[in-house]
């Protein structure tokens, strides 16, 4: 029994798995009868047969019935670690057809753009760097350096976790969006005028990830 009277019941649900019967309140296929059916779903294992007093079943109660609402119903817009959390235990429980198929594309989607973001992110303060190593050579420091090492060894990592990344350092319009905004950085800290910098980055991407590589002075440099 689960709360109801026998005098009441009509419909039971039979789960499978764990032979625990689960009585219905009398009612015909109506919406309260199948939020029940769901609200059950939340504390059972296995599959759930719903049976008349003949033994005959009417459907499997762990696929979507007609009017029946989904037991974990946390809005994306709502609270995303709370959809999340459930969005794992639908498909750890194989419950496919309840899943938010939508957003969990687009969650996977952005997995992929949350890398190209960091791994450009990381780029454009080791370029601008590098840019003020050359052209404020009185203003080396052990932190520039600390910080141009620092940017190699994540970009380093990121291509080692996820090697397709690799194929961004050769695309031509990602290279110029990092470098634009590279010499952005380094115009504004260090007041050189956006116009004094190269149009294009003239170091390789050996170099530019090389530890070894530090750009000579601006007057050196053969232009």
């Amino acid at each position: 029994m689960h709360g109801f009277s026998a005098s009441a019941l009509n419909l039971v649900l039979y789960n499978v798995e764990t032979r625990i019967i689960f009585h219905l309140p009398k009612k015909q296929f109506e919406p309260g009868t199948f939020d029940l059916i769901c609200d059950l779903r939340e504390f059972c294992l296995g599959d759930l047969l719903l049976l008349d007093r003949t033994g005959k079943s009417h459907f499997n109660a762990n696929s979507n019935p007609p009017h029946s609402r989904n037991t974990m119903d946390t809005a994306y817009e709502t609270d995303i670690i709370a959809w999340a959390n459930e969005q794992v235990s639908l498909l750890r429980a194989g419950r496919l057809s309840s899943i938010d198929i939508d957003h969990i594309a687009e969650e996977i989607e952005d997995v992929g753009k949350s890398e190209q973001r960091e791994l450009s992110s990381r780029m454009t303060v080791l370029l601008a760097h590098l840019l003020k190593w050359q052209y404020q050579p009185s203003h080396r420091s052990p932190g520039w350096e600390a910080t141009i090492h620092a940017q190699r060894n994540s970009i380093e990592r990121r291509l080692k976790k996820t090697p397709s990344l690799a194929a961004s350092l050769s695309d031509p319009d990602w290279q110029a969006d990092a470098w634009d905004d590279a010499v952005a950085l380094a115009a504004k800290e260090t007041d050189i005028k956006f116009s004094d910098f190269p149009e294009s980055c003239p170091w390789t991407n050996d170099q530019i990830l090389s530890g070894d590589f530090f750009p000579d002075s601006f007057s050196n440099r053969n232009i």
